[in-house]
């Protein structure tokens, strides 16, 4: 392998505005590395010490339209003369749908790609997207995931065992560590000094199963009246935010929840801080960042029982699995844990030590840093 002092130069095809991107980056440029982003759509938030290569903003989705083969083959071009220039030891495109074909059309290399969930969990039923993963994976020297049932799929998809490799986003458990509810940190986000707080932290898109959540939370809000549902919002949840209130004001809990916006990240941790409970119930997804921060902070958490959440969560020991979109069960586990702080505070101690290792965003970043430069002595050496 290269010497480990060696500093990398690293391109990047990934969304820009993403959290997910911007904490990656960072981590790389702290080390010392040389770091160019292909931002997939607009950057607008910079990042100090990355060298923005360009912005890809003015095509259509290829599955999509028509249009959207000659924006992309345009797109594609760009891409290929951007990365030329920057002439990296190692091309790595996030997320496969878009950023990991342009990765492939490139023509430069060795190109590591990685799957963020929804784009092999989900957006697969399209034949040209399928053809298009295909030769992602066959071109690429690594493929990385974040859970058991992501590298399953990225097999199934055509990606070679031999190459599919576990690299987390991981959660700074630093940051994001258990702390003490206090009436001023609830009043900073608006929620009130006294009662249980059940915080929801995936958003309003349908995967994540908003209506389950509203429902169950007023089944459990009817014998506990002084309990009140958080919602946190995520930038593009605006649009349904009229569906989960209609249902809100259907089932009459309207006086009892709080709609939290947007907030840096580093704000989050006090969030899941005043939460008694926090739930992450979408009925397909990877490991999921959010679900990982909760869990540093000490929160008891209810999760979907899929199979990244069943790598994290083990029922009655660290949370508890409730079947993706089922109501009623949900609110049998709001009920359980809402009745016992001694059952909250168990959930929440073992989940704490569930991430505080393998979950650690350091120790997974290193992992990251490890598996460019095999790629890059793999490459010398074939």
């Amino acid at each position: 392998m290269p010497p480990a002092k060696r500093p990398l130069r690293l391109a990047f095809i990934a969304p820009g505005n993403s959290i997910h991107t911007r904490r990656w980056l960072e981590y790389l440029v702290a080390r010392g590395h040389d770091v160019g982003l292909i931002s997939y759509g607009r950057f607008e938030e910079r990042i100090e010490g990355i060298e923005l290569l360009d912005e890809l903003t003015a095509f259509s989705r290829v599955d999509r339209r028509t249009r959207g083969y000659l924006d992309f083959v345009i797109a594609a071009r760009r891409v290929r003369r951007v990365v030329r220039r920057f002439a990296p030891d190692v091309v790595h495109a996030h997320f496969v749908t878009g950023p990991g074909w342009l990765g492939v059309l490139s023509g430069t290399g060795p190109l590591v790609v990685t799957a963020w969930g929804s784009d092999v969990l989900v957006d697969t039923s399209k034949s040209i997207v399928r053809a298009l993963h295909r030769l992602t994976f066959h071109r690429a020297a690594c493929v990385m995931c974040d859970a058991e049932g992501v590298a399953e799929r990225l097999a199934e998809l055509g990606a070679s065992p031999v190459r599919i490799r576990r690299a987390l986003w991981g959660v700074d458990v630093e940051l994001f560590s258990p702390g003490s509810v206090t009436p001023e940190r609830r009043a900073a986000f608006g929620l009130p000094a006294t009662g249980l707080v059940v915080l929801s932290i995936r958003g309003l898109r349908d995967l994540q199963n908003p209506l389950t959540v509203v429902r169950a939370f007023a089944a459990m809000h009817a014998k506990h009246p002084d309990a009140t549902l958080a919602l946190k919002l995520g930038p593009a949840d605006a649009e349904l935010a009229p569906i989960v209130g209609a249902e809100i004001d259907a089932l009459d809990v309207r006086a009892a929840v709080s709609v939290i916006g947007h907030m840096p990240h580093a704000q989050l941790a006090d969030l899941y801080r005043v939460a008694d409970v926090c739930l992450s119930v979408p009925s397909s997804d990877g490991t999921s960042v959010a679900l990982l921060e909760a869990m540093a902070t000490g929160r008891p958490v209810v999760v979907s029982d899929i199979p990244a959440n069943r790598e994290w969560v083990t029922e009655g020991e660290s949370g508890a699995l409730v079947p993706p979109g089922d109501a009623p069960a949900l609110a049998d586990a709001l009920l359980r844990l809402a009745e016992s702080a001694e059952l909250r505070a168990s959930y929440g101690a073992a989940a704490r030590r569930n991430v505080e290792v393998a979950g650690s965003y350091h120790h997974q970043m290193r992992r990251a840093e490890m598996l460019y430069r095999s790629v890059i002595w793999e490459r010398a050496h074939s």
